[in-house]
């Protein structure tokens, strides 16, 4: 089990073998490599965990919790409810998951949970044994009722689309919380969430078609597009009182009222525009949510 120094555990694939044999249940398995990589192939019972960058800066400093990053409603619960009974076991293979894997395994050690990682990452374990490794095609074949969004990811949003051609980052804060605080984001244009996603074990928001809702990438930070700028009783249903436009061409709808704060970013969706220059601005306006 895992030992009381700051750093976890890591343990070797007969281990996490003999611990799936006698009581998978207990175990909370993340694999920290990407989509793609989890997809193809990952352990029996495993859960995909893949955020962006920025989540995952804040999840190693404490700004946010790893429930916050979980959008299949199912396991989080699951994880909150025994958050501290369950086993975490946490692989990874190549260097970003690596990464992960130590912020993920530092966090969950700081929260005083049970967490180990796992020796040689997923390719020692399948070389071993193939048997206890599976893939989601064969879930799907398991499963006809299935589609790919329902079996990955379950965690995080690195599979978050960007589509569409015009679009706006919707910021919000409770009226009643000014010093809420909230991630910053380059601003997208995105349609690709509903507002059943918590309830689908999947962050791969849209992979099967673009929808008009919003989705909230961090506590009170929405990503919308151009229809939801306009939908003042979506605005109003989620308290949002700034918009991050960022098209050359779209109307501040709700400025002139005063309700709603704006900035404005006129680029377009296209590869060869330089968003990098326009992060400071951006980040600095999301980040008075805060102050």
């Amino acid at each position: 089990m895992p030992s009381d120094s700051d750093s976890p555990q890591w343990v070797s694939r007969d281990w996490l073998l003999r611990e799936l044999r006698q009581d998978a249940a207990r175990l909370v398995t993340l694999d920290c490599r990407s989509s793609h990589d989890f997809a193809e192939s990952h352990i029996r019972h495993a859960v995909n965990f893949s955020i962006p960058s920025i989540m995952l800066r804040r999840l190693g400093a404490g700004k946010i919790d790893l429930a916050s990053t979980i959008k299949c409603r199912d396991l989080r619960e699951r994880i909150t409810s025994a958050y501290k009974d369950s086993v975490f076991v946490v692989y990874a293979d190549d260097t970003p998951a690596v990464d992960t894997l130590q912020v993920v395994a530092r966090r969950l050690k700081q929260d005083g949970c049970q967490v180990v990682c796992l020796e040689g990452g997923f390719q020692a374990f399948r070389s071993c044994y193939p048997e206890w490794c599976e893939s989601c095609t064969e879930l799907l074949a398991g499963h006809p009722g299935l589609v790919a969004a329902d079996t990955v990811p379950l965690m995080g949003l690195r599979s978050l689309r960007i589509s569409t051609s015009s679009a706006a980052t919707l910021a919000q804060r409770h009226r009643n919380h000014l010093g809420s605080s909230c991630g910053s984001s380059a601003a997208t244009s995105s349609t690709d969430s509903s507002s059943d996603s918590e309830d689908r074990c999947d962050s791969s928001l849209g992979l099967e078609d673009d929808r008009d809702f919003l989705v909230e990438i961090l506590p009170h930070l929405f990503l919308g597009n151009a229809a939801n700028s306009e939908d003042s009783e979506a605005l109003s249903r989620h308290h949002i009182q700034y918009i991050l436009n960022v098209t050359p061409d779209l109307p501040n709808v709700f400025e002139e009222s005063g309700s709603i704060r704006y900035m404005q970013i006129p680029i377009a969706d296209h590869w060869s525009q330089n968003l990098a220059k326009f992060f400071p601005k951006a980040i600095e306006f999301i980040g008075e949510l805060s102050t």
